[in-house]
């Protein structure tokens, strides 16, 4: 490999105003220094005060804006709807690309951004200047770049802190100018300020990693009779339901499991009730986690319990078809609830037991499936 010394420069970061007097050499030929480098379509500059990033931003928006503003121009179906998807889809990334540190900018540089914002929503309302801003962002339902750089910054220290112990465990030093924070205190002072918990953090888990060597539970996503969940009324519904069950998984043979996870509020619930011949398990996750994993979680609570019974083959009846595939498929996941529901099944294969999930539909009034629900 050849390098190329006349495009090859080195760049100091630094905040105080004395000179420094470095010099690098590659081989004979000294080093040319820079004071701002464009790295991955970046600029950082030496102070890394993210003006000339804002300055380059500011021209890709303006630039993207006069495309949007032609879309106003014709004639033929150029709703509200149309301007603000085209903004979401085709200026808005260009702007928010590296938008994560820019949070620690002043706020003339991150004003310096929102005005591309602020104009292409005077494109899309029809507003005049004097229209308030925050009038426009409710009527189109657009956030603050402000805002979202603050969610993304959050987003992009949660993925460090769970990759690995070393910024787990990192102490930054004391800052001496209190006018310049680095990204890891402007992080600290936004848990703070959306009050969100940091404790009980999970390590990311590698993708790359794929379990064939477990045993995958059986799973079916149809019901014994052909019926549509869409076209089909309940009582339709509720009799194919209890077919299913009563031809695949006789109560003899089978411990029969019904489960239910939904968003159901900010408190953690989790209940359980055992009946002669089958128990449900309901869970209600957080306000801030989705569906699908309230699902897995109680497919784990599930497993669990079930895990304490001796003999009996298990069938899981489930309404959530992507939970069913997650736990029963050999394809790398980084939901920690799904692998070890994966291991769970595994163990309990290689003690002998059967596992098999059951697609059933929700709301139909099978009793096991309702009292989950309930």
């Amino acid at each position: 490999m050849t390098v190329n010394t006349s495009k090859t420069v080195f760049q100091v970061l630094t905040l105080s105003t004395k000179p420094k007097m470095i010099q690098f050499f590659y081989g004979d030929f000294q080093l040319q220094r820079t004071e701002e480098v464009t790295y991955l379509g970046i600029v950082l500059d030496s102070r890394l005060s993210w003006k000339k990033q804002a300055s380059r931003v500011q021209g890709v928006g303006k630039t993207r804006n006069g495309l949007l503003k032609r879309l106003t121009d014709v004639k033929w179906y150029t709703t509200q709807d149309l301007l603000c998807t085209t903004y979401k889809s085709y200026i808005r990334p260009a702007v928010e690309y590296n938008s994560e540190p820019l949070v620690t900018a002043s706020e003339a540089v991150r004003n310096k951004i929102e005005t591309v914002q602020n104009n292409t929503l005077r494109i899309i309302t029809g507003g005049a200047f004097s229209t308030p801003i925050l009038a426009m962002q409710l009527q189109v339902n657009i956030e603050p770049l402000t805002f979202r750089s603050k969610m993304g910054a959050l987003k992009l220290i949660e993925r460090l802190m769970r990759h690995g112990d070393f910024w787990r465990n990192y102490n930054p030093v004391e800052r001496r100018l209190k006018s310049h924070s680095t990204f890891l205190h402007v992080t600290k002072e936004l848990y703070t300020d959306f009050d969100i918990p940091s404790s009980n953090r999970q390590s990311l888990l590698e993708t790359g990693e794929f379990i064939r060597h477990l045993s995958p539970a059986c799973y079916n996503l149809y019901l014994a009779l052909p019926v549509n969940k869409i076209s089909c009324i309940n009582t339709e519904l509720r009799r194919a339901a209890l077919a299913t069950i009563g031809e695949r998984f006789p109560e003899s043979h089978w411990l029969h499991v019904y489960t239910d996870g939904s968003d159901a509020g900010a408190n953690h619930k989790a209940g359980a009730g055992v009946y002669s011949s089958y128990f449900s398990l309901s869970r209600a996750v957080g306000a801030n986690c989705t569906n699908y994993n309230g699902e897995a979680a109680v497919v784990h609570m599930a497993l669990t319990e079930v895990g304490k019974r001796e003999g009996r083959n298990i069938a899981i009846f489930i309404d959530s078809q992507a939970a069913i595939l997650a736990v029963s498929s050999v394809l790398p996941s980084r939901n920690g609830f799904v692998l070890d529901c994966r291991r769970m099944i595994n163990s309990l294969i290689n003690n002998g037991r059967n596992i098999a999930f059951q697609w059933v539909p929700s709301h139909c009034g099978v009793k096991g499936n309702k009292l989950a629900d309930a």
